[in-house]
């Protein structure tokens, strides 16, 4: 077993014995098959670390997506199912259209894998070699700078199940929202990947490839 899967089994059964209600929203996990079948419009091939992922759960259920995220099984974070996974890639493709100009726009190897509240996206690049790590980065509607939440899937579900099992992560409903919040940011500062230079230039190599739809000409 990875340390990927094992990682999410901890984080499972830390769920059935404290919030038994947020496994209801998992749906089962994807074959080969099945991954290769939905994703076959899909135009690069996804990392070893997404597909791990998906064959362990297929994110939550449609219908669950928008419901608040204390039931969401990462924490803040809402995760995607493949199907709309994808469904959410091609709507910020075509919003690229509405976007004014000089903004960023969705780049067509990014992947958003998991949202947060409100607008944001943590999204994946898929290039490279599968073999490589899925590195994470926050997307936030017309912002111009994308910061790297995680090195890669397993980091940030290593990061969920630290949280979970020594209790130090807050729980909105109980300190209320904006100390909610501030234990995100806080999480994101002692969570980031130390090697910040090196994750930007990844997320550059597709900002500023020719003939990428990343930025509107101004």
């Amino acid at each position: 077993m990875s340390l990927l899967t094992e990682t999410l089994e901890r984080i499972l059964s830390w769920l059935q014995q404290n919030q038994p209600e947020v496994i209801l929203s998992l749906q089962p996990g994807l074959t080969d098959i099945q991954i290769q079948e939905i994703t076959q419009d899909f135009p690069f091939e996804l990392s070893h670390e997404i597909r791990e992922l998906y064959q362990w759960r297929n994110g939550l259920r449609s219908e669950d997506v928008e419901i608040p995220s204390s039931s969401w099984a990462f924490m803040h974070h809402c995760f995607l199912s493949l199907q709309d996974a994808l469904t959410e890639y091609n709507y910020r493709l075509e919003l690229n259209t509405d976007i004014p100009k000089g903004c960023m726009v969705w780049d067509s190897q990014w992947l958003p894998i998991f949202r947060l509240d409100g607008r944001e996206n943590l999204f994946t690049i898929c290039k490279g070699s599968p073999e490589e790590p899925s590195i994470l980065f926050k997307y936030f509607d017309l912002l111009d700078e994308y910061p790297a939440f995680y090195d890669s899937i397993t980091s940030m579900m290593l990061t969920v199940l630290e949280y979970y099992e020594t209790g130090i992560y807050p729980d909105a409903d109980e300190i209320g929202m904006e100390l909610f919040w501030q234990g995100i940011e806080y999480e994101q500062s002692i969570k980031l990947y130390e090697h910040q230079e090196q994750l930007t230039a990844v997320f550059d190599q597709t900002r500023h490839k020719e003939g990428s739809l990343n930025r509107l000409k101004e």
